[in-house]
């Protein structure tokens, strides 16, 4: 009986065996035509001045050299590398971490859009509280950034590093980001040699690097300016932003009303975050789509021209 039992349910096996596959298939194809940011095989890369530099560098070492020359000589003027958010940055996105929980009844009471892969990282997702210490402040990844850099420079014109100290002329501007940011190129530059360097600076007064934080007409005219409020208003009330702000609202099915701060603020959550981790996601950018991002990373590209152009007598001047 216990063999003939075995056979019959062997058999019983293999006959449901094609349909199991069949609704097996069925089933994913289904599945496979929701998108879902966790396992996305080209994710959305590109966030303005926060995209990580490692995602769309180049490397100096692969580029020709030029025949009938020789560097003799060579000038670098490097931004800061990878860092933490402003205070008022972080002020904005404590807020946006407190729907977390909200976020998840959504979900669980099946009013969200979201996958069940994106929630569970979002539940197991916490802040870093040392961040709050540390506003602004060059990040680990920041600073491999700029080692990197100069690791590269080092290896691709070796017959720039002659053993006198005398030879190298490095300065940094009067921030925390920047102050590490010099040195950890500095340390990539050296790193395995016998030199020594030194960095200049940081100066309360910087006319060299910075001359625009001590220039009157900069400060009023364009720094403080109301064009930029104005500029910035636009964009808020755009059809695009207002598409994007509707689409996150429906996709997380939360009663909160979100403002366009708070969209704002979940995009520089996402893409602070995701900065900071070894597989470049973060479970706070699943509430945007790739159309999504392009149209919010716009917000950087209005922000640093009109604050950063003087548009004076409709003439534009880089500062």
């Amino acid at each position: 009986m216990s063999e003939m039992a075995d056979l019959i349910y062997f058999r019983i096996q293999t006959q449901m065996l094609p349909y199991l596959i069949f609704v097996f298939i069925s089933v994913s194809g289904v599945l496979s035509g929701r998108s879902c940011y966790w396992n996305a095989q080209c994710p959305f890369q590109l966030y303005s001045s926060k995209t990580p530099y490692d995602t769309v560098r180049g490397d100096i070492r692969d580029q020709p050299n030029l025949p009938n020359c020789e560097a003799v000589s060579a000038w670098t003027l490097n931004r800061h590398g990878n860092r933490n958010p402003g205070d008022s940055v972080i002020d904005d996105i404590k807020v946006i971490i407190g729907l977390k929980d909200e976020i998840i009844s959504s979900y669980e009471a099946g009013t969200s859009q979201l996958c069940s892969q994106d929630i569970e990282n979002l539940r197991r997702w916490s802040w870093n509280e040392t961040i709050d210490a540390s506003a602004s402040f060059l990040t680990g990844t920041g600073y491999e950034e700029l080692y990197g850099i100069g690791k590269r420079l080092r290896e691709k014109y070796p017959q720039l590093l002659p053993s006198s100290n005398d030879s190298y002329y490095f300065r940094t501007t009067n921030e925390q980001r920047t102050v590490t940011s010099s040195k950890a190129f500095v340390h990539g530059f050296t790193d395995n040699t016998n030199l020594s360097l030194s960095i200049d600076g940081p100066w309360e007064r910087d006319d060299l690097i910075r001359p625009y934080e001590n220039c009157e007409k900069y400060q009023v005219e364009t720094k403080a300016s109301q064009e930029l409020d104005d500029q910035l208003t636009a964009y808020y009330s755009s059809t695009e932003f207002i598409a994007v702000q509707n689409n996150v609202q429906q996709r997380l099915g939360i009663s909160t009303k979100l403002s366009s701060n708070d969209i704002y603020s979940i995009y520089e959550l996402c893409r602070f975050d995701r900065s900071w981790t070894p597989t470049l996601k973060s479970p706070w950018c699943s509430v945007f789509t790739d159309d999504d991002l392009v149209v919010l990373e716009y917000e950087d590209d209005v922000w640093h021209y009109y604050r950063n152009v003087n548009r004076t007598n409709d003439q534009q001047f880089s500062i």
